[in-house]
């Protein structure tokens, strides 16, 4: 993206003012099939509870994500690879994972 020097600097003090809190990712996968895609997601952000969350357009992004669970770490992360499983038996294949 190209910005002039002064307009990162702003940014640059803008998010300094308003800083993001890190999310931690504790699981992702990345699937398709044909011409379909799912992103698989197990995170938190800071101070709230473990999410699983899906997104299935081609490009995934924060708006899009639809969170399916809340709960903790480890009911999460077996909602994930419960998920993920059943995919695999649909003929979804892994793109890619964290």
């Amino acid at each position: 993206m190209h910005r002039s020097i002064k307009r990162w600097e702003e940014v640059a003090r803008e998010q300094a003012r308003n800083p993001v809190p890190p999310v931690k990712l504790l699981k992702a996968a990345f699937l398709s099939k044909g011409g379909r895609w799912r992103y698989l997601v197990v995170d938190q952000p800071p101070g709230e509870d473990v999410r699983f969350r899906v997104d299935e357009r081609r490009y995934a992004s924060e708006d899009n994500m639809i969170v399916i669970r809340t709960g903790t770490e480890t009911e999460m992360l077996a909602a994930f690879d419960s998920d993920y499983q059943a995919a695999l038996k649909e003929g979804w294949q892994l793109e890619g994972s964290h």
